[in-house]
């Protein structure tokens, strides 16, 4: 695991160069709206997408990471599926009702049905490589391919490579903090729960991390964003009291949150100074753009989530319960 998180800038540049050879077959009609379907990284990755083009597109964009197509779904519906082992079920059973529904279709996959059907079709198709294992280190594959197929189908502009480009400069130029910077993060999330909070554009930045502490250091972590928990979950910070005690928020904040919720942050900080163990700020400074602060902080809380499994004894290659789960899915 410690050398696919090094190896996070060169896997963003060779995401870019799959990209730019993607197997490209035109729409037959017009696109008046997206979905993006995958599971567990592959709809991480959607999410963050969604997120980072929420103000570019000028079509509706949904995000589903479960079995059912919404019933808008039609000819002028792009339905992109993400998988890389291109047996997800779920993903599957998204890609059959969309080609049902005469719905443009593309796919990212490195293998297994999808890829199958994609070259019986002749459907758009995203390759990735096949070797990659544990898939959830390689979110930057499917972030840049969705990127790079958004922009093919003439939805948005192709601003996203330089920035990627800048992305990975920003993280080779910058590795040494980083990594002392998720050393000391994760030494303060030992032994507490993190409850991780941002603005709402961020969501899937912070639930990528909880997903990578909850899979690499074996931990539970929480995710919620502003102003949303304003309205609900702030007033829950009274129990249970002993979980409370042992919890630990992590603020993270951009150049790019919105000025209101820096003011709410703001107006927070003492009601979480009184009631967590403590609290923990991330304030990015660097990068000149969304997606720029977006790849670094992942990049930054991957590195964390690795020395937290290295606090917890934890190994970060065990998949005994994923294993399991699988295993019983099978059976029916």
């Amino acid at each position: 695991m410690q050398q696919l998180i090094e190896g996070f800038s060169k896997q963003i540049l060779q995401a870019i160069e799959y990209g730019q050879h993607i197997r490209f077959t035109p729409a037959a009609y017009e696109i008046r709206n997206v979905v993006l379907s995958g599971v567990g990284t592959e709809g991480n990755a959607a999410d963050l997408v969604a997120s980072l083009v929420v103000d570019q597109l000028s079509v509706p964009l949904m995000v589903i990471k479960s079995y059912t197509l919404p019933g808008f779904v039609n000819k002028h519906t792009l339905v992109i599926v993400s998988s890389f082992s291109g047996h997800t079920e779920e993903t599957i059973a998204v890609l059959e009702q969309a080609l049902a529904k005469d719905a443009t279709v593309a796919l990212i996959t490195a293998g297994g049905k999808m890829l199958q059907t994609a070259t019986e079709k002749g459907l758009t198709l995203a390759t990735l490589p096949d070797n990659t294992s544990p898939k959830r280190a390689f979110l930057g594959f499917h972030l840049v391919q969705l990127l790079f197929l958004l922009n093919r189908y003439g939805l948005m502009d192709d601003a996203f490579v330089g920035q990627l480009r800048k992305a990975v400069e920003l993280m080779d130029e910058r590795e040494a903090f980083i990594r002392d910077g998720a050393q000391e993060l994760a030494e303060a999330l030992t032994g507490h729960l993190p409850i991780l909070y941002g603005d709402s554009r961020l969501y899937p930045v912070l639930a990528r991390f909880s997903q990578q502490i909850n899979e690499n250091a074996k931990q539970l972590a929480h995710v919620n964003v502003l102003p949303e928990m304003n309205h609900n979950e702030l007033t829950g910070f009274v129990h249970p009291v002993e979980i409370i005690d042992k919890s630990v928020v992590v603020l993270v904040q951009t150049d790019f949150d919105h000025p209101r919720v820096r003011h709410r942050i703001n107006c927070c900080r003492p009601i979480f100074t009184r009631k967590a163990a403590a609290i923990v700020e991330v304030l990015l400074r660097y990068g000149d753009s969304l997606l720029e602060q977006c790849v670094y902080l992942i990049h930054l809380f991957d590195w964390t989530s690795f020395y937290l499994a290295g606090q917890n004894g934890a190994d970060v290659l065990d998949t005994q319960v994923a294993d399991y789960l699988q295993d019983e899915l099978s059976k029916a």
